[in-house]
């Protein structure tokens, strides 16, 4: 018995060593990636990474490549090119971004673009639905959260031709096949940053703002506060034009002032899901939208703000603008991008269970609507 199964030890020694070695090709040129963006072509996007996948009957990967590397050395075969880049979630995303894909659920003004299409599918579903709008609100308004079902950026063979009517109709190629060779080939691709529907984020012509204190500004009581003393801050938008929508946050200095709570206002469509308070509660995102511009009154109260003194200090130095969480803009009726223009006004407790009221009945109880008007969408009812 032990002869025997050392006869086959040595049969099974013999075979490996007869057998061929896997052959190897030196790449001396390496393939050449060329990106550009979908919705500036001028604008060249460079990936993170391009995976190089071998299909062959072991399924043997070649795995990943920083574009950087030079020489390459490959086993022959046919191999799926794909560049890959899931960075910087929020680049080019705002609050318009949301208003353009309601308005396209909605009909109002449907995207013009093959691309529009391919950023604004969220969830990567193939279609675009409220839980797109979802999913990107909440990307905007959480800092810890993220794309669960996509990548921050999607990839497609230039040569692809989207579909007329439904341009999510057929796949869409994101990589590309080829037998690598010794002689350089070149792939190009075009990409879409996913969330960014106005092309914003490959903006070449208009720079991209830096976050500035004077985008926000802030118009609030100066008093001093006590230790121990709570005050209740109405936050109304200065601003008699018309606006799609609003974005923008809130510092409170922790030493000073503990952020109790926020309660949406009694502007239509404003919901608890356009308020994030981070875990210290020290910070306020905030954001509201309509499918349709409203213009804002005096009356009209964004949101409402519970704090607490810890100790004696005057209001104006406890709060302040924080555009580095979240760049602060409204949006005209033109989808320009203006100033914001906010007032934090001190009310009583009965006026803000008033403000309450209101906001229930607003954006909770159905509102009738006008004739040959698809109001249909509110951020309260559909998120």
């Amino acid at each position: 018995m032990n002869t025997f199964l050392f006869s086959i030890r040595r049969l099974a020694s013999a075979f490996l060593i007869l057998a061929p070695a896997p052959v190897f090709t030196q790449l001396t040129h390496p393939p050449v990636v060329n990106i550009r963006s979908a919705a500036n072509p001028a604008f060249k996007v460079e990936a993170a990474a391009v995976q190089y996948t071998l299909l062959s009957p072991d399924a043997e990967a070649a795995g990943s490549a920083e574009r950087d590397i030079a020489v390459y050395t490959y086993k022959p075969g046919m191999y799926v090119v794909t560049p890959v880049k899931d960075s910087d979630p929020l680049r080019g995303v705002s609050i318009l971004d949301l208003i353009k894909i309601v308005r396209h659920i909605q009909n109002i003004e449907p995207f013009a673009e093959p691309w529009q299409w391919v950023a604004a599918d969220i969830d990567r579903d193939n279609a675009i639905t409220s839980n797109d709008v979802r999913q990107l609100h909440q990307l905007l308004m959480d800092p810890f959260s993220e794309l669960t079902d996509n990548q921050s950026w999607r990839f497609f063979d230039t040569r692809h031709v989207f579909p007329a009517t439904f341009p999510l109709e057929e796949p869409i190629p994101e990589s590309v096949a080829s037998t690598l060779s010794c002689e350089q080939e070149v792939f190009c691709f075009k990409a879409v940053k996913v969330g960014d529907v106005d092309g914003s984020a490959t903006n070449i012509v208009v720079p991209q703002q830096e976050p500035s204190d004077n985008v926000l500004q802030l118009n609030q009581p100066d008093r001093l506060l006590q230790a121990g003393e709570e005050i209740f801050l109405a936050v109304s938008v200065n601003d008699a034009s018309l606006l799609w929508g609003l974005q923008g946050a809130l510092r409170f200095n922790g030493e000073f002032l503990q952020l109790v709570s926020a309660e949406p206002g009694n502007v239509f469509g404003m919901g608890r899901d356009g308020i994030h308070i981070s875990s210290q509660r020290k910070e306020l995102r905030f954001s509201w939208l309509d499918a349709f511009p409203q213009r804002f009154t005096d009356e009209s109260i964004l949101m409402t703000i519970r704090l607490k003194a810890r100790k004696e200090a005057r209001l104006q130095e406890a709060v302040s603008s924080a555009p580095a969480l979240l760049q602060p803009a409204a949006f005209d009726a033109k989808g320009q991008t203006q100033p914001l223009r906010l007032s934090l006004t001190e009310i009583s407790q009965s006026a803000v269970l008033n403000v309450a009221k209101k906001s229930l009945f607003l954006n909770v109880t159905e509102t009738p609507q006008p004739p040959q008007t698809h109001r249909e969408f509110s951020a309260q009812e559909e998120w």
